[in-house]
């Protein structure tokens, strides 16, 4: 994954490890997990092989436990984002945790919302960092503070999301409304005599992202690229234009006087994006008749999702009746009973296979209430999920 932020779970339980992955949602939020560690000793080893950006750790663990890994960690690796996990509501761990400045101290059994929201905090923490140095993938080159104030910075972070979260949306009438915000926060922040560089910086930003979500769509990201006349570079140096080859900087030289001022950058963006939307749209109905394996494999993707017909439907460019009836007849069940089956499936391998808990097997499978989510399991397997473990079940 391009920009993918490095995540180490620690933690001496192979099922607890499993419930971490299993509950993030990594590639949402940019994250991955590189490795896994038993205790803290194996821990610090993995730390200086892989090199991670956040570490999620246990605290009661054999060896080198919690308590001594937080300390080792401020001292050797202060720049570590730390989300601290215990099943034990012991003030002890608490106080290290917080001297040890970890993003969150999480109680077990995990609550899904809880750990996914501590890792959006550190994958913020980390988008901003890298937006403060101007590091690749984030303003294309490493250039000195954007804006005036660490103000400007968040503010722009967070128009950057919101336009982003808007493309995936497809709902360019909203976009243009933000990328006016944009222009309006850009010419508030941007001082008149910055380097022009970071104008274009900027909008080679948008554009790697309206190229990726174009590319992703079966569109040619590189045609995007040409039409704005920014020509984006794969292996583009990080530490400046100077150092990039003579036909490569004149390329971008040539460019900088395309976008004058943040008004004519965000109008072209929004042009684009907008022009994007609608390629996307016309590809997408050109399909001509609803493709059922095209809807059966994105459901197989999503069912974890909180996908919906009407969902599905808008989706696929289709009115829900049409989906409906067409869904059942080719596949043999509706929609909605084809999710829960997934679902419950799914559920079934991680409480006899993975050994996790069935209150955590309900909630990752999108069912909080357990009680409902019983019912569910019984109706579709004729059983309760409590057969699975037997005596040794832990709810």
């Amino acid at each position: 994954m391009r920009n993918m932020r490095k995540v180490l779970i620690i933690d001496d339980e192979p099922w607890s490890r499993q419930v971490v992955k299993a509950l993030g949602n990594w590639e949402a939020l940019g994250l991955g997990v590189v490795g896994e560690a038993e205790d803290g000793r194996q821990g610090m080893a993995a730390i200086e092989a892989l090199r991670p950006q956040i570490v999620i750790t246990d605290m009661r663990m054999p060896g080198k436990d919690g308590v001594e890994l937080l300390r080792e960690l401020n001292e050797r690796y202060p720049s570590l984002l730390l989300v601290v996990m215990s099943g034990f509501d012991d003030y002890a761990y608490l106080k290290q945790a917080v001297l040890s400045r970890a993003v969150d101290y999480l109680l077990k059994p995990l609550d899904p919302e809880e750990l996914n929201a501590a890792l959006g905090r550190c994958a913020a923490e980390l988008e901003r960092r890298e937006a403060e140095r101007g590091a690749p993938g984030m303003l294309g080159w490493r250039t000195p503070q954007l804006f005036r104030e660490p103000s400007g910075l968040e503010r722009y972070i967070e128009h950057r999301k919101r336009i982003h979260a808007l493309l995936q949306e497809m709902n360019p009438v909203a976009l243009g409304a933000a990328f006016g915000q944009l222009e309006a926060l850009l010419r508030r922040e941007l001082s008149a005599a910055d380097d022009p560089r970071r104008l274009a910086a900027i909008g080679r930003d948008f554009l790697q992202r309206l190229e990726e979500f174009a590319s992703a769509e079966g569109i040619a990201g590189n045609a995007l690229a040409l039409e704005a006349e920014a020509p984006l570079s794969e292996n583009r140096p990080a530490n400046g234009p100077e150092s990039m080859p003579a036909n490569e900087r004149h390329r971008e030289e040539s460019h900088l006087g395309q976008w004058g001022n943040p008004g004519e950058m965000t109008t072209e963006l929004s042009r684009l994006y907008a022009a994007t939307i609608s390629s996307i749209e016309a590809r997408r109905r050109g399909r001509g008749r609803l493709d059922l394996e095209d809807v059966r494999g994105y459901l197989d993707r999503h069912y974890l999702d909180p996908v919906t017909l009407e969902s599905v439907a808008q989706q696929f460019l289709v009115s829900k009746e049409h989906l409906s009836r067409a869904f059942k007849a080719h596949v043999g069940e509706t929609l909605t009973d084809y999710v829960i089956r997934k679902r419950m499936e799914k559920a079934r391998e991680l409480i006899g296979a993975e050994g996790i808990s069935i209150k955590q097997a309900a909630e990752m499978t999108g069912y909080p209430e357990l009680a409902y989510f019983y019912r569910v399991f019984k109706k579709q397997f004729g059983y309760p999920p409590g057969e699975l473990r037997g005596a040794g079940s832990r709810e």
